[in-house]
């Protein structure tokens, strides 16, 4: 059963598109949306694909590493991926980005997609990381994933 994302994605006004759109440098051709309520900014891109997000299937063995950007999500996915795969340093060897998946596609700075190919390509335990908001994620990912990291810092001193 696909469950309706609960959250509406509303365009960004003129002040706010110039303001974003100068910022990254590119014009509003990926039509920039907040979410209501909760004001996360995304691509219109990745807000069609919101449904699949919300209804991604989570697994009982998934570790899920949910992090500010800048917040030391890297750092975190390392620690957990080492303690749950009982310090195999020589597994460890392999590039993290292919140990630890990041669950949504960005591009030029923005989220646009789900990355669900290369989170099926996982065998259990998935570890996924992620920097979406739980409000945006599957609604029975902290029922059913058998941990979950949140790793918390202060906003104003992730640079």
């Amino acid at each position: 059963m696909t469950r309706a994302v609960p959250i509406g994605f509303d365009p960004l006004n003129g002040d706010q598109a110039a303001r974003v759109y100068s910022s990254f440098g590119y014009s509003d051709g990926l039509g920039m949306v907040t979410t209501n309520p909760g004001g996360f900014m995304m691509t219109a891109g990745f807000a069609e694909k919101a449904t699949e997000l919300y209804n991604f299937p989570v697994d009982k063995n998934d570790v899920w590493i949910v992090t500010f950007p800048k917040a030391g999500t890297n750092w975190v996915s390392e620690m957990a991926w080492l303690i749950g795969n009982d310090l195999d340093y020589s597994g460890a060897k392999k590039s993290l980005d292919m140990r630890v998946r990041l669950f949504e596609k960005v591009h030029q700075g923005m989220i646009c997609s789900l990355e669900r190919t290369r989170l099926n390509s996982l065998k259990p335990p998935r570890y996924i990381k992620t920097h979406l908001p739980f409000y945006l994620l599957p609604p029975k990912l902290l029922d059913t994933s058998k941990v979950c990291c949140q790793f918390f810092t202060q906003p104003a001193k992730i640079t």
